[in-house]
């Protein structure tokens, strides 16, 4: 009998040890899992936070991008290589350039309600006014207008029309200066306040890189608008 109670309790401790092994292994396991799963949320948290991150910052860029130029009498869009030049600017005349370091390799100047002192330009940049408050840039930046002068005339400033502009052309302008102005022979660009009071622009724009193209000319003229 004490044989029989001696193997019966060694059984049963045998059983209890193999019951709590596995219990013990049940829990480890689930442990494990639980801390896999709180892994993989904290790395698919951090993915997702990551390219909130990037589209926020590519927002950013994107946006940061553009400058709005504005004076008490237009305004219009450019890209951040565009400085305005206080030092050559004044109530009639707003000077502004783009740099790359150092170098200057665009100009533009807008006369107000006053003419430059020279309006002759090697091409012309047609644009329409829309609504007497903005520009509409349709036609395209026009060649050098020397192209266009008759054969044997002499290479001084001479009176053209091309894209419908009527302009002084300096046929023998080595530089890109380019005249935006309406299909007409005023030379000028007319507008209406938001006052209701009539006002002209004079835009001249000159491309100064080795090999002009005057790409930067165009997104101005499409965003310029009268205030």
């Amino acid at each position: 009998m004490n044989k029989y109670h001696y193997k019966n309790n060694a059984f049963k401790q045998k059983n209890h040890v193999a019951t709590s092994r596995r219990i013990v292994f049940v829990i480890i396991l689930l442990i494990i899992l639980v801390a896999l799963g709180i892994g993989i949320e904290r790395l698919y948290t951090r993915k997702t936070e990551n390219k909130v991150i990037t589209s926020e910052a590519k927002s950013s860029i994107q946006a940061s991008a553009i400058n709005v130029f504005k004076s008490k009498y237009f305004q219009f869009q450019a890209d951040t290589s565009w400085v305005e030049v206080a030092g050559e600017s004044n109530e009639n005349k707003y000077a502004y350039r783009s740099m790359r370091g150092p170098l200057v390799e665009h100009d533009l100047f807008i006369y107000v309600n006053a003419a430059p002192p020279d309006t002759a330009v090697s091409r012309v940049q047609p644009a329409n006014v829309k609504d007497k408050k903005e520009l509409v840039v349709n036609a395209p930046l026009s060649e050098h207008c020397r192209s266009s002068v008759p054969k044997g005339v002499p290479l001084n400033v001479t009176r053209l029309s091309l894209g419908g502009v009527t302009f002084n052309c300096r046929p023998d302008s080595a530089l890109f200066t380019v005249l935006v102005a309406e299909p007409n022979d005023s030379q000028v660009i007319k507008m209406q306040r938001p006052d209701g009071s009539s006002i002209q622009f004079t835009i001249i724009y000159r491309d100064l890189t080795a090999n002009p193209t005057g790409s930067k000319l165009k997104p101005i003229a499409e965003s310029f608008q009268v205030r």
